[in-house]
């Protein structure tokens, strides 16, 4: 008898285990799919913040094209940040998935001068993706608390990526360099 009772104690503890997990899983798909759809929705974007630094590149990598956005630099902390990045207005239940941080991995604290990932606190964040095109439109959410936890922030950036092959430029000495004639080995 003994052991039927904790066979069932194990299981409603595993069931119950196992249903704080979904749940978790769907209310962080429910915050991903409400992020993308509240970017979609805004209608004023920046390039800069007053906040911290951001910057957006793209590069080729073989066939693709990747691009970056870097946020560091804060001017204060900045908790439980979450950014999300939404490629060429692609709405949230499209097949692309757009790339995100925090939201399902974190949480993430940006503290001015201070890093300790272990605990969360990291330097700074990055969210990166890839496209067959080599000119993208990226809007992005970026989410955080204030020190208190009581009020929640956002910032809206838009940006036009467009990747452009480097030039490299003929110097002009190369015109003007004369082939010297190289030695021939005498028999």
């Amino acid at each position: 008898m003994k052991r039927i009772l904790v066979v069932l104690v194990m299981l409603v503890l595993l069931t119950a285990c196992s249903f704080d997990n979904r749940k978790t899983k769907d209310d962080n798909m429910k915050r991903y799919t409400s992020l993308i759809q509240t970017t979609l929705d805004n209608d004023k974007f920046e390039t800069k913040s007053n906040s911290f630094n951001i910057e957006a590149t793209i590069e080729k990598k073989d066939e693709a094209y990747k691009y970056t956005v870097n946020i560091d630099k804060p001017n204060y902390a900045l908790y439980n940040l979450e950014v999300i990045a939404v490629e060429n207005n692609s709405a949230a239940n499209s097949e692309k998935i757009m790339p995100a941080i925090g939201v399902f991995d974190g949480p993430f604290t940006l503290i001015p001068n201070q890093e300790r990932p272990s605990q969360g606190f990291v330097k700074g964040v990055s969210v990166a993706g890839d496209s067959l095109e080599p000119t993208i439109n990226l809007k992005l959410v970026v989410s955080w608390k204030s020190d208190n936890a009581s009020k929640e922030h956002k910032e809206f950036f838009e940006y036009n990526l467009e990747y452009t092959e480097p030039v490299v430029e003929e110097s002009e000495n190369s015109e003007n360099v004369e082939e010297t004639p190289t030695e021939e080995a005498t028999e």
